[in-house]
């Protein structure tokens, strides 16, 4: 059941608690100080591995003496009661190991071992302890990597109970002959272990410390919640009372643009505001006459500081605004195939509107983005570029298909202008076209 080379590494307490404790009917095979090879040219030890059908163990033991440190990573650090702090790490190539890396890698590397010769698969069950019998620690460590940190006087009772535990939740199922742990002996070519006599200890039998069992370090409590001091909440009266006075102030402004803009035809909210300042702060300097509250003396009179007609709301303003102006026009672009008519040209206030017709005959399918792309220049010089979100334009042509739609340059025509000419600077799809130019006469405007 033994194997491998006894040191003063493993305690012979803990040898003599497996030979004398572990069930009979549970096959084992025990690997003590054993090189379990990691590739070709590497290989790892493992203090002390208890191998059975069902799982495996692996327990690193640390005979350091003091009080110890143990962050979740990097090395430790112990005390010694007649000594200087020192570390505690395994020292792989560059690289420094804690005792929590040092025994999940020698657990890790068993596992990958057994699952390359006897195919166990990678959900093989393990375990991993890190055991330090004469030392303390300055705060209850955290474990991780699955591995459990054991140490005080009761490290044994402590082992015991954890090994016993974790073995009556392995899965019920084996998944290893017991040929496959004598395989396991000849392959790693291990000999029996020459145990020395053996100090007799006291446990609990198997399924009464499988039962009864509680690891050393706790899981750590739930924390109470924290008590955080009232505080006024920040949805206070007097914030809601301004929050709704700008909300209704908003639905007050939108209805005025639209009161405004369905009286006068005009919706662009440029030419709204100036004929707000013109409808309301005109009429500052207007006398009104004095107004008589009711139900109140009669020398108490009140003033107000403006009031604005009805019958203004509906007249026209006194800055004249421009009306939309549009023309009827039949401009043909063909080329090899494709063929592009604009139908109407609408001059707004502050747009130009194009109204256009395309027909592909070609075999290509033909594209005309309007992003940067879609641009009219007058013959001043001045560069209108359509807007993509007003626009009403196809970005593709297939083969025999006949569009239409439009186009929306948000800027207002110069007034001077008396030709405009309408720009794709690119024909995707199609080395037929390069690019699409159209120029559009004006009509004498008012």
């Amino acid at each position: 059941m033994f194997y491998g080379t006894p040191r003063g590494d493993v305690p012979l307490e803990w040898l003599s608690a497996i030979r004398s404790y572990w069930p009979k009917h549970i096959p084992a095979i025990v690997l003590i100080n054993t090189l379990i090879p990691v590739g070709e040219r590497w290989s790892r030890e493992v203090d002390f591995a208890l191998i059975t059908p069902y799982g495996l163990h692996v327990v690193e033991f640390k005979n350091h003496k003091g009080l110890f440190w143990a962050p979740p990573n990097g090395p430790w650090t112990i005390k010694p009661p007649d000594g200087e702090p020192q570390e505690i790490y395994n020292q792989v190539g560059t690289r420094r190991e804690s005792p929590v890396e040092q025994a999940s890698k020698g657990r890790d590397a068993l596992k990958r071992f057994l699952a390359d010769e006897f195919q166990v698969g990678r959900h093989f069950p393990a375990r991993a302890y890190v055991v330090l019998p004469h030392a303390q620690p300055v705060k209850t460590p955290r474990t991780a990597y699955r591995v459990d940190i054991i140490y005080g006087p009761t490290w044994l009772q402590d082992l015991w109970a954890s090994i016993c535990r974790y073995q009556a939740g392995f899965s019920s199922q084996p998944l290893l002959s017991p040929e496959a742990l004598n395989q396991i002996v000849k392959i790693l070519n291990v000999e029996p272990a020459r145990l020395p006599s053996l100090p007799p200890v006291k446990l609990p039998p198997f399924e009464q410390a499988a039962r009864s069992a509680v690891l050393k370090a706790p899981r750590p409590q739930s924390r109470k919640p924290r008590v955080v001091p009232s505080r006024p909440h920040p949805w206070r009266s007097a914030t809601r009372k301004k929050v709704w006075a700008q909300i209704i102030a908003g639905v007050l402004f939108i209805f005025w643009v639209i009161l405004l803009g369905s009286a006068t035809g005009v919706m662009d909210v440029r030419q709204v505001r100036q004929r707000f300042q013109n409808l309301v702060l005109g009429n500052l300097s207007s006398t009104v006459p004095a107004v008589t509250v009711p139900h109140s003396k009669p020398t108490s009179t009140l003033t107000p500081r403006f009031r604005v007609p009805p019958s203004m709301l509906l007249n026209i303003s006194p800055t004249p605004i421009p009306k939309m102006e549009t023309q009827d026009t039949l401009l043909v672009f063909e080329k090899r195939g494709f063929r592009l008519v604009v139908t109407r040209l609408e001059i707004g206030p502050s747009y130009i509107r194009l109204y256009l017709k395309a027909e592909n005959n070609t075999p290509d399918t033909i594209g005309l983005p309007v992003f940067k792309n879609a641009y009219l220049v007058d013959d001043l010089g001045n560069q209108y570029e359509a807007n993509p979100f007003l626009s009403n334009w196809p970005f593709e042509i297939v083969p025999g298909a006949k569009v239409e739609g439009t186009l929306y340059f948000p800027r207002r025509l110069h007034s001077d202008a008396h030709k405009i000419t309408l720009h794709f600077s690119t024909v995707y799809g199609t080395f037929r076209l390069r690019t699409i130019r159209l120029d559009i006469p004006l009509q004498e405007r008012r």
